[in-house]
Order: structure tokens, then C-alpha cells, then sequence
């Protein structure tokens, strides 16, 4: 009985309470909407279908109604909300305002369609991708990320969701005013046991889809009942994984069709848990202050000697996730399409990491582009590059595609196919007054840029631990130190670097370069010429003009 009441509790706390009225509404069209409706308007409620929810149809004059968060949780990503009702009606209150509510809860902005019923789909899309339009021509005005304007559809909205994600590049009507100048396409679409994706009384997609779909694409998540037409979902999930599109696909054993987001009983319910999951892993949930930093970050890294934004000025309190979900965001929005050659650590002895108050080592990303090979007879010219420091590391080839946790430093040995001697070159810039500068430098990628790579070596005929590592300048020798000077010993430094990164939601590919952090100190670079040496199986020279 005590497990039935607790029940009960839990159940009628997640019962939406409908929400209240919109904070805007606004018409889509000036005057007549493109594209075929069979609406004659006015708009009527539905009084003769036995539903738990109300539903409207003879929608001649589609609207968008905007629902704010408290200003105290918005986040700054919006989302479109398409209701289903098979292009007839719309189940406007429980697929509409409920979820409107639900993404209230959670800090979103939604805007909530009412399209054109009875009608074709692709006059659906086409009031969708004004809408799309809409929520980005008011971003300032509502506090939306242009950046971040999604998608969500149930049913027949699942439908008009898979025409904006295949048609993103493609305005389905004509320019029709200065709205019209904004941008349309969704940064993300979400599907909810979609319909009318297939040809009649078969698997395949419809050829307004099937012929669309490209790498190109917003990412996709997807949610369905196995009791329902989930053929609908299978098959643009296999469509997209051919393609290359990013896709989450939840597939429930029950459930049924329209539980939009209400309490079901079954582990239907999860799906709205993991589609905030997947909105976070792609940053759609970053604190708006995460987000202005990245941006801040953007326009003052070009600027040699500008000093670097605070992470604590723009979100307060911030903490050590901020700091890895600013990086993980300028990793998104800044290195890519350069793409990641590998990752570091920082912070690598126990001395630095008790100076910084850590209790392991941080981490970062290293781009592809600023490996240089240390047979090229590297020269760095700092009225170039801008002021570096210079770091002797132990380098690590992953022989295996990693993405979970590594549990004993001997797997983490296991899972090394090279030991790779390397010089990193990270910038030297200062940060603005404020917060704990570890965290800055965390959120800022930790200022790696440029690195030397050695030759790859044999891990079973080297010791990284024993390897003395040594730097010269000339005739001068800047540090020499051993390499188990790392806290725990190089593989156990290793390991928390590894499931650090995993746990930030990166990927280790097979291949993948990854850094240990600096030992022997960080040294200003100053012209001369260096020598590294890595025990007796290497040495690395180098030049700094």
C-alpha cells in the first residue's frame, strides 16, 4: 500500500497543470498563407470527440503563442512545439500548452503552433518555417539564442517535423516580408511517435524525405512505442544513420500513441527525461552566462594582447561543470570544422594540482591543426604565434575507441598503443580580475594551440615513469625531472585524464593523441634554440624566433 500511495504522490506531481495565457500571440501571416489549406475558420473547439484533452480544427488563420520561463531559469534555447491530430484537428491543449509547460519547467522558451487544419502536411511546414522565423526575428525582444530555436512535433507535428529537417536549406514559399529575412531552420528537431512519414501500406519513406536527407541536418531525437506505428520512426532513423546524421532513437516496448507528457505508468515516461539529457549533451541547456562567455571568448582569442574573459563575470557562481560545459561549447562553436587531433591534460604533478586545489588533472582539447612534426626542424616565430609557454609531456596513442570508464591504471597501460614524446606550446595570456583562474583557464581550453609531436614508440620497450625529461635552452638547462613526477604515476595520471574526458561526453577514437600535462614546470617561450630529451629514446629540437 505504501508503495501504491507513493505512487500516487509522484503521478500527480507530474500532472500538468494547463498553462496559463501566452505571454504573446502573434498572427503568421500579413495577409493570405501560402501553400493549400481546406480550413474555412472560424477556429472551433471540439465538443463531440471523447478525448481527455481538447483539440481544435478550422484553423484558417495559423498563430504562434509564445510561453516565457521565469527569467530567473531561462536558458536562452527556444523550441517550436507542433501539436498532432492528423492534419484534421490539433491536440492542442496536452501536445501544445502541457508541453509548452514542461519546457517552461526546464528553462525553454516555447512557442506553440497553431497551424493550418484540415490541410496537407506541407502547408504545416510551411506555417512552421515562419514560425521558425518568427521566434529569431523576436530573440532579443524574448531572450532567445538565435543559435538554439528547435523543434519538437507529436504525431502528424512529427511529420511537419521531418519536412522542416529535410527541407532546412529550403524555403517552402516565397519571400514574403522582412520576417522572412531571418533564418528557418531548425538547430535541432525533435519527433514523438511521428506519423504520415511513409508510403502508403509500406516501410519506405516518403520521397519528400527519403530524397532530403543529408549530412547536413539538424540532429535528430526520436521517441515511439513499439505497440505503435513505430515503422514511421525505424525508418527515417535508418535513413538518417546512412546518411550520417546525429540521431537518438528511443524505442518503448508500450505506451501506445499520444501519452504526449503525461504520466503513463510505463517506461514511456523516460522519454522526456532523455530528450533533456540529449539537449544538454549538445549544449541547448548551457546557463546563459556559459554562453556569453563563449561568445566573449570568441571575439577576444584573435587579440594577441587582449586579456581573456572571466568565466564568473558572465555566469555567477559559476563551477567546475560551467567551466566544462564553456569548453565543451567553444569546442562546438570555435574548433570545429578544424575537428580535434587529441586531447590533454594539465596539471599533471601533485604539486600543481594542490596549488590549484584539484584533486586530479584538467583537461582540454588540442585541434588538428596545431600539430607540427618534430622532424620539420620546427621553427615558431612569436611575433606570430604571440607569447607561448613551452612544456615537455608524455604522449599517449589510444589503440581502442574509448568512450566509457577506464577502472584500473593496468587497463588504462592496456589501452596504449604508443608512447609519443611531445612539446606543447600553449598561449600565454592573462585573464581579467575575478574567480578562480584553474576554471578559466578549463572554460578557455586550457590556451592549447600548438604542440610538437615525436615518433611514435614501442609501450613495451619504454617506461614513461622512468624516462628522465629534460629542457635546454642553449647551453642552459630549464628543468629536468623524471616523468613519474605525475600524481600516481604516469598511467594513473593517464586514467583520470581518460574518464575525465569521457565523462565531459567526449569520444577517444582509436588513434587519438592524448597529452599527460606538463612536467618539469611551464617555461616563457624566449628566442634560442631548445632541446627536449625523453630518457635516451628521444630528442625533440626546436627553435623560438
Amino acid at each position: 500500500m505504501k508503495r501504491l500511495l507513493n505512487l500516487f504522490f509522484i503521478l500527480c506531481a507530474t500532472i500538468p497543470v494547463i498553462a496559463a495565457q501566452p505571454d504573446h500571440t502573434l498572427s503568421l501571416w500579413p495577409g493570405k498563407a501560402p501553400g493549400i489549406t481546406r480550413a474555412t475558420g472560424p477556429e472551433v473547439k471540439l465538443q463531440n470527440r471523447p478525448r481527455p484533452f481538447y483539440q481544435l480544427t478550422q484553423i484558417a488563420e495559423p498563430s504562434l503563442e509564445i510561453y516565457l520561463p521565469k527569467s530567473t531559469q531561462a536558458n536562452g534555447t527556444a523550441i517550436l512545439v507542433c501539436p498532432g491530430g492528423g492534419m484534421q484537428r490539433l491536440a492542442y491543449e496536452h501536445e501544445g500548452l502541457e508541453v509548452a509547460q514542461w519546457l517552461n519547467a526546464h528553462g525553454i522558451i516555447a512557442g506553440v503552433l497553431k497551424y493550418r487544419v484540415p490541410g496537407p502536411a506541407k502547408s504545416g511546414a510551411i506555417d512552421a518555417q515562419r514560425a521558425m522565423s518568427m521566434l529569431r526575428e523576436h530573440a532579443e525582444q524574448w531572450g532567445i539564442d538565435a543559435s538554439a530555436v528547435g523543434f519538437i512535433g507529436f504525431s502528424a507535428g512529427g511529420e511537419i517535423g521531418t519536412w522542416l529537417a529535410t527541407h532546412h536549406h529550403t524555403r517552402l514559399y516565397d519571400r514574403n516580408d522582412a520576417t522572412d529575412d531571418h533564418a528557418f531552420h531548425p538547430d535541432f528537431v525533435s519527433l514523438i511517435y511521428s506519423g504520415g512519414l511513409l508510403k502508403f501500406r509500406t516501410t519506405e519513406l516518403k520521397a519528400e524525405f527519403a530524397d532530403n536527407i543529408n549530412a547536413d541536418m539538424p540532429n535528430v531525437f526520436m521517441a515511439h512505442a513499439f505497440n505503435d506505428g513505430c515503422q514511421n520512426s525505424i525508418a527515417l532513423a535508418m535513413a538518417l544513420k546512412q546518411a550520417g546524421v546525429p540521431t537518438e532513437l528511443h524505442l518503448f516496448q508500450e505506451g501506445g500513441h499520444g501519452f504526449g507528457v503525461r504520466s503513463t505508468g510505463v517506461p514511456t515516461d523516460a522519454w522526456q527525461e532523455r530528450m533533456i539529457e540529449w539537449l544538454d549533451s549538445n549544449g541547448f541547456m548551457d546557463p546563459k552566462g556559459v554562453r556569453s562567455y563563449v561568445k566573449q571568448l570568441g571575439q577576444d582569442l584573435p587579440i594577441k594582447d587582449q586579456s581573456l574573459p572571466t568565466l564568473t563575470k558572465h555566469q555567477q557562481s559559476a563551477n567546475w561543470e560551467d567551466a566544462y560545459r564553456a569548453q565543451m561549447r567553444w569546442i562546438k562553436h570555435q574548433l570545429f570544422p578544424k575537428n580535434i587531433g587529441g586531447f590533454k591534460g594539465a596539471a599533471a604533478s601533485a604539486t600543481a594540482q594542490q596549488s590549484l586545489g584539484i584533486d586530479g588533472p584538467l583537461v582540454g582539447v588540442l585541434p588538428a591543426d596545431g600539430a607540427i612534426n618534430h622532424q620539420d626542424n620546427p621553427t615558431l616565430d612569436l611575433n606570430e604565434t604571440g607569447p607561448m609557454a613551452i612544456e615537455t609531456e608524455i604522449g599517449y596513442r589510444i589503440a581502442v575507441d574509448i568512450s566509457y570508464e577506464v577502472l584500473t591504471d593496468q587497463q588504462a597501460r592496456e589501452a596504449v598503443s604508443a608512447i609519443v614524446p611531445v612539446i606543447e606550446l600553449p598561449m600565454r595570456r592573462s585573464f581579467q580580475e575575478g574567480g578562480n583562474q584553474a576554471m578559466n583557464m578549463v572554460a578557455s581550453n586550457i590556451g592549447s594551440f600548438k604542440y610538437i609531436v615525436g615518433e611514435d614508440l614501442d609501450p613495451s620497450k619504454v617506461d614513461p615513469n622512468t624516462w628522465d625529461l629534460t629542457l635546454n635552452r642553449g647551453t642552459s638547462t630549464l628543468h629536468s625531472v623524471k616523468g613519474n613526477t605525475a600524481n600516481g604515476g604516469q598511467f594513473h595520471n593517464l586514467r583520470k585524464i581518460m574518464n575525465q574526458l569521457t565523462q565531459n561526453g567526449h569520444t577517444l577514437p582509436a588513434g587519438t593523441l592524448i597529452i599527460s600535462g606538463a612536467l618539469g614546470g611551464v617555461h616563457p617561450a624566449e628566442p634560442g634554440l631548445y632541446q627536449a630529451h625523453f630518457g635516451n629514446d628521444q630528442v625533440i629540437s626546436f627553435e623560438i624566433k
